[in-house]
């Protein structure tokens, strides 16, 4: 609930404009009227008139038109209030990120990611965290099947491709976007495709559920768009087992690039037909339950992982 401070001249800026009386504009226009701003700023009815009134002075403009039937906001009064919640949205995270810093993040943290991000993307980088945070105990779980965070007792998850729960606040976190990859040894043997029609008569192998086909959507930066049906030599619903497969030779995958980027970078896989990519790309989300968007130690995890997915953040 706002709290006004008194009407002092040390609550005032040199310009004229006290930024309580801003505040208590913006809820007489959520509210629709003096007396319910006035309640619930626990303020008099007279001093939000005689506020609002000093305000319109400051400003040189009027922000509200009074009748003695109806209150109604006017032009100006709409464009300043527009302006000032955005500011006090500003005001607000920047109070509470001070107090963040002063008050550690504390408790047990359990998470959920895809088992290829996690071993991959997040493993990795989890000494960084626990030594930012000592604080927080951390018990991750590893599955590719999106789970209920209430029902299971979790806190944040990473999820691929479209939230699948509206109730849940879901921050981006960048994109799965898939090329195409094979290695030198294969081919040396098989040859290389110069076009994706040619990898029908090629092994693929395949990240997904157990099936005799697979859909491949691909799209050229040019606009070229092509969607392909194959049969993979090899399916699987781990990225890693794909990966590795791949690099010993076994054909061709599609495969998220920020995964295979260091064998890329080694020469144990060639990206093949550039230009050409999965279509559209895979979102990546962090879910958590609405509940939890004032602990300390989720918010602390969701900036965490927005640092070390930046490279997953992808432009056309």
């Amino acid at each position: 609930m706002d709290r006004l401070l008194p009407e002092t001249e040390e609550n005032r800026r040199t310009d004229g404009v006290d930024f309580d009386s801003v505040r208590l504009f913006l809820r007489v226009v959520e509210h629709g009227s003096l007396t319910a701003a006035a309640r619930q700023a626990r303020v008099p009815l007279t001093s939000v008139s005689r506020r609002i009134k000093a305000l319109e002075r400051a400003l040189g403009v009027q922000l509200l038109h009074r009748t003695t039937r109806r209150l109604a906001v006017s032009e100006a009064g709409r464009a300043f209030y527009a302006s000032c919640v955005e500011a006090e949205q500003t005001l607000q995270d920047a109070v509470q990120a001070a107090r963040d810093l002063r008050a550690q993040a504390r408790g047990t943290l359990r998470v959920l990611a895809p088992y290829a991000l996690g071993l991959l993307v997040l493993e990795p980088q989890l000494a960084r965290f626990r030594q930012r945070h000592p604080g927080v105990q951390l018990a991750l779980t590893y599955d590719d099947q999106p789970l209920d965070l209430l029902r299971h007792g979790l806190d944040v998850a990473v999820h691929v491709g479209p939230p699948v729960h509206s109730s849940y606040v879901a921050r981006p976190l960048g994109a799965s976007r898939g090329i195409l990859v094979s290695s030198p040894d294969y081919l040396a043997r098989a040859g290389t495709p110069a076009h994706p029609k040619e990898l029908i008569g090629h092994a693929v192998l395949a990240v997904g559920a157990d099936a005799p086909l697979v859909a491949w959507a691909l799209r050229h930066s040019a606009g070229e768009a092509i969607e392909l049906t194959l049969r993979p030599v090899l399916i699987s619903s781990e990225s890693t087992t794909v990966i590795r497969q791949v690099a010993q030779g076994a054909g061709i995958a599609l495969l998220s690039q920020p995964l295979v980027q260091s064998r890329l970078d080694k020469g144990q896989l060639v990206r093949l037909l550039p230009g050409w990519q999965r279509w559209p790309d895979l979102e990546i989300t962090a879910l958590y339950p609405r509940r939890a968007t004032q602990e300390r130690k989720v918010r602390a995890f969701v900036d965490f992982l927005l640092e070390i997915f930046a490279d997953w953040r992808v432009s056309d």
